[in-house]
């Protein structure tokens, strides 16, 4: 679906129902991926030597690994098996199924995760997968010097805590886990203290 840009669709009676991890899967990648190019025009479509396809969309670019049994490199990320990487042309969003990203390896298994870009903020989310440790491209206005945290959030906003950040030149490091203080985390904001406290003192 992610490659020929079709909306997804989840069945609660055959995909196991509202508790399962599936369903926090197609809700995560239909409202934050598939919405940003819904509607595009698919410009071109190249099937490549190694079993992978590459669909050109207005702005977008989705790479599909139709390989049951290999994994497909493309660009510092390592796509498993039926595994995808969708990227926005202006790089606000990167996203897909992987077991490498960004140039690192991921813990064991298959990751679900995406990423969107801001001006001053990263949103990462994990519908799927174990904890692990994921290296990101710092932002433009970012430095060795801008103290960073990776706050964790539930599904209703509320602010769970925080991880510490590593900056490395122009990368940054921290560990995805989905869990926090005993509750699930729906996403993680990379951004200054500043940035994530003042909407809410502005709020009070």
């Amino acid at each position: 679906n992610l490659a020929f840009g079709y909306l997804l669709s989840y069945d609660l009676g055959y995909g196991g129902g509202l508790n399962s991890d599936w369903l926090g899967v197609v809700s995560a990648f239909q409202k934050q991926v598939v919405a940003r190019y819904a509607g595009e025009r698919l410009t071109d479509y190249t099937w490549l030597a190694a079993n992978a396809t590459i669909s050109d969309f207005e702005h977008t670019t989705v790479i599909r690994n139709w390989d049951d049994n290999n994994a497909y490199a493309t660009g510092g990320y390592v796509l498993p098996p039926e595994g995808v990487l969708v990227q926005r042309d202006d790089g606000s969003l990167i996203a897909g199924i992987f077991t490498s990203y960004n140039g690192a390896p991921l813990s064991s298994g298959d990751h679900y995760l995406i990423e969107e870009r801001g001006a001053n903020k990263i949103i990462v989310r994990q519908p799927m997968g174990a904890d692990t440790s994921l290296k990101l491209t710092r932002l433009p206005g970012w430095d060795n010097t801008t103290r960073l945290s990776a706050w964790a959030y539930r599904r209703d906003g509320y602010l769970i805590g925080a991880m510490p950040v590593t900056v490395s030149g122009d990368q940054l490091t921290f560990t995805y886990r989905a869990k926090m203080a005993n509750q699930v985390v729906a996403y993680y904001r990379i951004a200054t203290a500043l940035q994530t406290y003042l909407p809410q003192i502005v709020r009070q």
